[in-house]
């Protein structure tokens, strides 16, 4: 299981390289190409390439966290504290899209 999710670790922080050095903002399914302000491109393909770094650095810290925990009840917190820690992330990162908008 932690070979997986350092595995998801790392291929999040590729992908989000990859969105953030190529300006690649058409891979990203939650935001219309159409409704992004051509000015602020490079802007939102960095947003969302340290975003998708970041989640990934969390996945891959989780995989090495995982191995220091032994007990069920201590995995359940972690992989819990995770999962609240990824989900205000995403509440950060989703509401930040608007100033990349047009108006």
């Amino acid at each position: 299981m932690n070979i997986l999710m350092l595995c998801t670790g790392i291929g999040l922080a590729l992908l989000g390289a990859g969105i953030w050095r190529y300006k690649a903002t058409h891979l990203l399914s939650n935001v219309d190409s159409n409704q992004v302000d051509p000015s602020k491109k490079d802007g939102l393909a960095r947003y969302a390439g340290l975003y998708c770094i970041g989640v990934g650095g969390i996945f891959s810290g989780l995989a090495f966290v995982i191995e220091r925990f032994t007990t069920e009840r201590e995995l359940l917190l972690v992989i819990g504290g995770t999962v609240v820690l990824i989900m205000i992330a995403t509440a950060i990162y989703l509401s930040g899209l608007g100033r990349f908008m047009k108006k």
